[in-house]
């Protein structure tokens, strides 16, 4: 069986509340993103299925209960909800957009190491 590991590590804009998003993904078994400030460090395991939070200094690490769903099913029902209401997706357009602009701008920022202008990101078509 073969694997590939890809680790990506991003310091995020000052004054953000977590300085640092770490990704890693191990191909085909597991998708791990993490958080590190100064006072503590959030992750998820098990793609995730399981969440932690980590205070610094200390020596344990606590899980945190999450509510685990089919994030297709999820989306699907959503859908299916609105179309026979008529009404709102939790995410419009604009909003998805937004989501796919800063997804782009990470994945640019990434490979070439610099750092990317959302607004330039934005503009393209």
């Amino acid at each position: 069986k073969e694997h590939r590991c890809d680790y990506r590590h991003h310091r995020v804009p000052s004054g953000a509340p977590w300085p640092f998003l770490g990704t890693s993904t191990v191909i085909p078994d597991i998708a791990r993103t993490a958080l590190w400030e100064t006072k503590a460090a959030a992750w998820n395991e098990n793609d995730s299925e399981r969440f932690f939070v980590q205070e610094t200094g200390e020596t344990d690490r606590t899980e945190q209960s999450i509510e685990t769903l089919d994030k297709v099913r999820d989306e699907l029902e959503e859908f299916v909800s609105n179309v026979r209401s008529g009404g709102t997706p939790e995410t419009g357009g604009p909003e998805a957009l937004e989501a796919t602009a800063v997804l782009e701008g990470i994945v640019e920022s990434s490979t070439t190491g610099k750092i990317v202008d959302l607004d330039e990101v934005r503009s393209r078509e």
